[in-house]
């Protein structure tokens, strides 16, 4: 089974993912993100920390739970306290997923089959 990325609109001008590890099962869903620029930013350094989950700082509050490369400021926020297994589940499964798009037709864009951007933070 192939783990997936979902990008979907999670309120009015918000966007948010959900990683599944195992389809039907959702195993984390982000915090909401104003634009498509930050949400693409946020997936990258979700990119990034897959290459070296060791270097994971981990930070868990009682709604939500976020993680980030030790060495950058850059953090990803998920919704909700995740469990160890969890955090480690999306890391190794964000090398190898597949990112859907699942925002109405006329707000995705049109190639998501490589990785969605190449920012250096």
């Amino acid at each position: 089974m192939t783990d997936i990325i979902r990008i979907n609109k999670v309120g009015p001008r918000k966007l948010g993912f959900e990683a599944d590890l195992v389809p039907e099962r959702r195993v984390a869903t982000s915090a909401p993100f104003q634009t498509i620029g930050q949400l693409e930013s946020g997936l990258a350094a979700l990119f990034q920390m897959a290459q070296s989950p060791q270097s994971v700082a981990v930070e868990l509050g009682a709604d939500m739970t976020s993680f980030g490369l030790s060495w950058r400021r850059t953090r990803v926020r998920f919704v909700g306290r995740l469990e160890a297994d969890c955090i480690s589940g999306v890391l190794s499964g964000a090398l190898n997923a597949i990112v859907v798009g699942e925002r109405p037709a006329d707000q995705r864009r049109a190639d998501l089959s490589g990785r969605l951007c190449d920012l250096e933070h």
